[in-house]
């Protein structure tokens, strides 16, 4: 990320906005889960078991209120309790063991990310240090891989496992009433406008901050 560019160049992209996404900075930090492309498969092989289990636990919930529940009819209900509880149990065991990966991963990238700014800086010139102050080359170091350290732990991952919830919902709604499914869908564009506004002012109000 830092090799064959100076941190000056660097420095200095952010005083510009850009885009909301960029597609090349983000391949860019794609690259950096590369070496640990095993951990990345059973972090989705763990994130594919819990969110199915989660999408799983409502359902049975419908069944023993539809089936059970109101028509007074307990005799199964101890078994659909039974499966709910060992629903519970198997999205605990792979959300913890999902978690523990990601917060594994993060700060293995993170290292790599700090040693590659340091050795960086090991080569700089001392006439880039007197032209960038020590403040911004600590949030570099510092800060600014903390940050990263959130995106690969709490964002790349998550997005995808956030993708799949949301696919199954909508795949679960439209299989238990569709006509019903389709009337919620249309608050969909009003979430998307309002997320990219959002994403817009809040992008500028960090800017700003950092300055």
């Amino acid at each position: 990320m830092f090799g064959g560019s100076s941190l000056h160049e660097y420095s200095e992209e952010e005083e510009d906005l850009g885009k909301i996404y960029d597609s090349v900075l983000m391949r860019r930090l794609i690259a950096y889960l590369r070496p640990y492309a095993f951990e990345v498969t059973l972090i989705v092989l763990l994130t594919l078991i819990s969110t199915a289990t989660r999408l799983a636990s409502p359902y049975l919930t419908k069944i023993a209120i539809d089936d059970y529940i109101v028509p007074k009819q307990l005799d199964g209900f101890r078994i659909i309790a039974f499966y709910l509880l060992f629903l519970l149990a198997v999205e605990f065991l792979f959300s913890y063991l999902e978690t523990y990966r990601l917060e594994m991963l993060g700060q293995r990238i993170m290292h790599d990310f700090r040693m590659q700014i340091f050795t960086h800086l090991q080569r700089a010139d001392v006439s880039f240090f007197d032209q960038n102050p020590v403040g911004r080359l600590m949030t570099r170091v510092m800060g600014d891989v903390s940050a990263l350290n959130e995106l690969y732990t709490y964002g790349i991952i998550t997005i995808v496992a956030n993708l799949l919830s949301i696919g199954g919902i909508m795949f679960m709604m439209l299989w238990i009433n569709w006509q019903l499914a389709l009337a919620t869908f249309i608050v969909l564009p009003i979430i998307l406008v309002m997320t990219t506004v959002y994403q817009i002012y809040s992008r500028r109000a960090f800017r700003d901050q950092r300055k």
